[in-house]
């Protein structure tokens, strides 16, 4: 089988599992729908020995794909065969795919075009990668051909039947007839998508092809052609199978007896790459890649209710090392800890208790830290809290504060490098005394050019961010000012730590942060230049050194001298008098109360989403033309959706939340266009063009979000647009008439709760798979409490495995003292009832998934279905 312009798409006929990535399912115990959700969270490291391009070198950067479909690049890494892009990436799994892709591109700018061009590539399966899962790995690239750009599916029925002949002479023969219903998801090459179909069915005294219409410009075209081949004993009907070629690959469909009638599915697949001489493939070079895969199944929101009630209640426990949070963080382990930190975070923040869970744990730190020098140093409990809950808080304000700086920084391309073994010393060997001499002022002239330079950026930036303590989110303020109160009652003769604890959060781990991986903070969209980088790299180590040094009692710390000096030339005490004044102001408890005086970060604007899409424009009455669509930078808030030129101009258009009534797709068959949805006003419909599928999922699931609560959500809408008159979808003639399809959004009775199950569902999937290392702890808490603690109680379901008499002092004598290097349990009673609820948790939840499991029956499908298609490499 084959689709035209020279797109070889060929068929293989291994059979492998393909599940897909998101559907609802029903239980038999409840008649509610289980949401399957699927994530990816990549970390792509570096190359090394990358096979060198027509300049000896390459510009590369690496891009990640669900089967052809582009979801994320890193930046350009120019003349290195073994570049290091330390990038990572984290989005949902919005629809079903095959193969993730590790694409390496080749980068060259000639005088008049700019070519980019994929020239290795990993292509891991869906089914491989928990092979990988959670490790890094180094993976071998393999070369790109032009046949090896494949995607999409093929349905074919086929059906064998026996007929006999009237003629008297004539003998009984077969007839095996197939149709071709349809294709779907096939790829568009250079810019076309014309695709055929061809089915050759060889014998052994003949063969037989046979080819479909050409179906103009569509990726999901519909044949309905039938072919039939008749059958005799010329064609040697004693052989078991008949070899249905599709494509140049051979397949044995089935056994002859057994054909009534068969309803296949082939996903297409790429030919295999070259070989040397002596059948072993090139060497292309390797990528250090990892991949950690996560497969949620979310329950309804009541089954989640005990697990919630347990998290809520475990921020007033004491000792805290017994609390949820804290044993959580032990039992997972370190690998597991930003899963366990995001979860709580938004958990902990959509109850509106975030401050509350992060005081108790900041203070039992700061109590147990014995140098001040050390606290929050770390990669803590604690620490990850706060930072996660910065990012996820902040971005807006941190965008508000330093996108100025960091655009001027881009647009002026200014030198500001101020490292003398940079700067580069004049050759003695090759000058003369007197040129020396010259070579040496220009290099001084250069430095203090380069010295002014910088300090106008850091002034810029160092002022913004003092003038932005009144902006400030609450959220931040009421953690700071928990810190602040913990480390004064804990160290009330240190100065010092009650500046550096907050300034350790908010300068280093925030700001300076941000100007050391602005793309990572969403400050930039696109690579920055070398210049512009390191410009940015100097402001950061300029503000670290300037937060140091503006505690009360500054220690001496190790700065580098070029640092050091640039500070003693341009910092003034006035200046670090300004950066103490901030941090009193973003600890103070004032600035936690809002106009009722209550602690709360809600009324405060926040940036959910932002990044540039292609719109439609609005209210238009002619015909569509190309002009009709813009690219336009949008940028949704929990009150409102707009769009401008560009970041940083003025919005175009403001639409309020509550002006919106419904998020819907729209059909690619509206302007043969993919990634496609609507926002769905009273009087107008704003149609818009996303990146890609993830990037669709992402600004319709955050749209729906926000909107769920509008009294006056649309119950219909039309999947089709409004084009030349009539919709596509219904062929209604009026503009304003009620829709034709029924709304897949959430009903406007549920709360926002989605992602709270999810995160729930989440916590429940990292403690079961740490069922064996909570045991392991329950043992330690039991060899604790004989070994030095009171007699653990007896109404524990565990009492038959854990409980140990303490009255027969020989037993005791007897028993070896607690491993100090298993686990560090400060109160072995208040622990192992929490381990035990934990465990009491864990059961519950696990019987609700076995009795879904069952009633699903996802894995029973029949190969070559819909759920379980042949060709699946």
């Amino acid at each position: 089988m084959m689709c035209g312009d020279d797109i070889n798409q060929s068929i293989n006929t291994d059979m492998q599992e393909d599940t897909g990535p998101e559907h609802c399912a029903t239980s038999n115990s409840m008649n509610e729908s289980v949401k399957v959700l699927e994530n990816l969270q990549i970390k792509i490291g570096e190359a090394k020995h990358l096979i060198p391009g027509n300049r000896d070198t390459r510009n590369s950067y690496c891009s990640v794909c669900l089967d052809q479909e582009e979801i994320f690049k890193t930046r350009i890494i120019e003349k290195s065969l073994s570049p290091f892009f330390q990038e990572d990436v984290d989005f949902d799994i919005p629809h079903k795919f095959r193969l993730l892709c590790f694409n390496l591109h080749d980068v060259q700018e000639d005088v008049l075009v700019k070519r980019d061009h994929i020239y290795a590539k990993v292509a891991i399966k869906k089914t491989d990668i928990v092979k990988y899962n959670a490790h890094e790995h180094w993976f071998p690239l393999m070369p790109v051909e032009s046949c090896s750009k494949v995607q999409g599916q093929v349905y074919i029925d086929v059906k064998f039947s026996h007929y006999q002949s009237l003629g008297l002479n004539v003998e009984d023969g077969h007839k095996l007839t197939v149709r071709i219903p349809e294709c779907s998801g096939l790829m568009i090459s250079s810019g076309n998508c014309d695709p055929y179909v061809t089915v050759s069915l060889q014998g052994t005294h003949r063969n037989e092809t046979k080819k479909t219409r050409v179906r103009k410009a569509t990726t999901n075209p519909h044949f309905d052609d039938e072919f039939v081949f008749e059958l005799n004993k010329n064609n040697n009907l004693r052989r078991s199978w008949f070899d249905l070629t599709l494509g140049g690959n051979e397949m044995k469909v089935a056994d002859q007896e057994h054909w009534t009638a068969l309803t296949l599915k082939y996903l297409l697949n790429a030919r295999s790459g070259k070989t040397t001489g002596n059948g072993v493939k090139e060497d292309f070079g390797s990528i250090r890649v990892k991949i950690v895969y996560i497969k949620d199944y979310v329950f309804p929101s009541h089954v989640y209710n005990e697990l919630l009630q347990q998290l809520v209640s475990s921020v007033n426990v004491e000792p805290v090392s017994a609390s949820w949070p804290n044993i959580m963080s032990t039992v997972c382990g370190v690998r597991n800890r930003p899963q366990v930190v995001r979860s709580l975070v938004r958990i902990f923040l959509h109850q509106s208790m975030l401050s509350q869970l992060i005081e108790p744990l900041a203070d039992d730190e700061i109590d147990r830290n014995q140098s001040p020098s050390t606290l929050f140093r770390n990669s803590s409990l604690v620490s990850g809290l706060i930072e996660e809950s910065m990012r996820l808080v902040g971005l807006n304000y941190l965008f508000n504060i330093l996108s100025p700086s960091i655009e001027k920084i881009k647009t002026e391309k200014k030198p500001c490098e101020i490292d003398p073994s940079r700067l580069g010393a004049p050759s003695f060997a090759m000058a003369s005394s007197t040129s020396s001499i010259d070579m040496n002022s220009q290099a001084s002239d250069q430095s203090q050019s380069n010295m002014n330079n910088l300090w106008e950026y850091v002034h810029q930036v160092v002022t913004a961010i003092l003038k932005s303590a009144p902006q400030c989110p609450s959220l931040f303020c009421e953690i700071f000012n928990g810190l602040r109160n913990s480390v004064t009652k804990h160290m009330p003769d240190d100065a010092n730590t009650r500046y550096s604890a907050v300034a350790s959060f908010i300068f280093l781990r925030f700001f300076a942060a941000a100007l050391l991986s602005p793309r990572q903070y969403k400050l930039v969209n696109e690579d920055m230049d070398a210049t512009s980088s390191r410009t940015c790299t100097l402001v950061a180590k300029i503000v670290q050194h300037l937060c140091n040094k503006s505690m009360p009692k500054a220690a001496s710390t190790q700065t580098a001298s070029y640092v050091n000096t640039f500070c003693k030339r341009f910092v003034t005490q006035e200046h670090l008098d300004s950066i103490q004044n901030f941090i009193d102001v973003i600890s103070s408890t004032m600035k936690c109360l809002d106009s009722k005086g209550r602690t709360s970060s809600i009324l405060e604007k926040v940036m959910l989403k932002e990044g540039e899409m292609v719109k439609r424009a609005q209210g238009r009455t002619f015909l569509l033309s190309r002009k009709n669509f813009k690219t336009r930078y949008f940028a949704l808030t929990n009150y409102e959706l707009s769009y401008r030129k560009n970041k940083s101009s003025k919005p175009l258009c403001i639409i309020p939340v509550q002006e919106i009534i419904g998020v819907e797709k729209l059909q690619e068959e509206s302007f043969r266009m993919g990634y496609m949805f609507q926002v769905i006003q009273p009087n107008r419909v704003l149609y818009c063009k996303a990146n890609n599928s993830v990037d669709q999922k992402e600004w319709m699931d955050v749209l729906l979000k926000v909107c769920t609560c509008n009294r006056n959500r649309a119950q219909h809408y039309h999947p089709g647009a409004f084009l030349q008159g009539k919709y596509i979808c219904c062929n209604s003639t009026t503009q304003k008439a009620p829709g034709c399809t029924r709304v897949t959004g959430l009903p406007a009775s549920i709360r926002l709760s989605t992602d709270l199950d999810r995160e729930l569902e989440r916590i429940y999937s990292l403690l079961s798979s740490s069922v064996e290392r909570i045991h392991q702890l329950q043992e330690e808490c039991g060899a604790r409490a004989v070994y030095v603690g009171p007699q653990l109680p007896s109404s524990s379901q565990f009492d038959s495995e854990e409980s140990v008499s303490v009255e027969d002092t020989d037993i005791e004598q007897s028993l070896p003292p607690p491993n100090p290097n298993k686990f560090d349990v400060e109160d072995p009673q208040h622990t192992f009832r929490t381990l035990c609820s934990m465990l009491e948790c864990i059961s519950t939840l696990k019987e609700l998934h076995e009795e879904y499991f069952t009633a699903s029956g996802a894995n029973d499908a029949e190969l070559g279905t819909h759920e379980r298609p042949y060709g699946d490499t």
